[in-house]
């Protein structure tokens, strides 16, 4: 598992956020992961897509606990993952992976009509 004492580099500060409070409240965690690709060249959709599945699978049997949802985007050498934050963070370790960024950032508009994520505050309030 990563270590939470020091930041992941391949991380956005809103995941790392996110990670901390969804381990803290036993939540799951949204994340895009963009593959890398190999040096002055593009992933294949079939490419993503079977490397995306192989990391997810990977992380699965490490962590010894499955994904609550994942969704890959072919064309755009990315995925989505929402489960626990161990498995985010195992996601995030592996060499494959070029970046995490959280799926909801803080203060966007959730066009299926959620509550926007805001800093500092709560649901109930201040």
């Amino acid at each position: 598992m990563a270590d939470n004492a020091q930041p992941h580099r391949k991380a956005d500060p809103e995941l790392l956020r996110q990670l901390d409070a969804a381990e803290a409240r036993a939540e799951r965690v949204e994340a895009v992961f963009i593959l890398r690709r190999p040096a002055g060249s593009t992933l294949e959709p079939d490419q993503v897509e079977r490397l995306a599945g192989q990391l997810v699978e990977r992380v699965q049997v490490h962590a010894g606990v499955r994904v609550e949802d994942v969704n890959v985007f072919k064309n755009m050498g990315a995925f989505v993952v929402a489960g626990n934050p161990t498995l985010v963070r195992l996601l995030l370790d592996q060499p494959e992976i070029e970046t995490g960024i959280a799926n909801r950032q803080s203060g966007s508009v959730d066009l299926l009509g959620a509550p926007a994520v805001r800093k500092g505050r709560t649901a109930g309030g201040a």
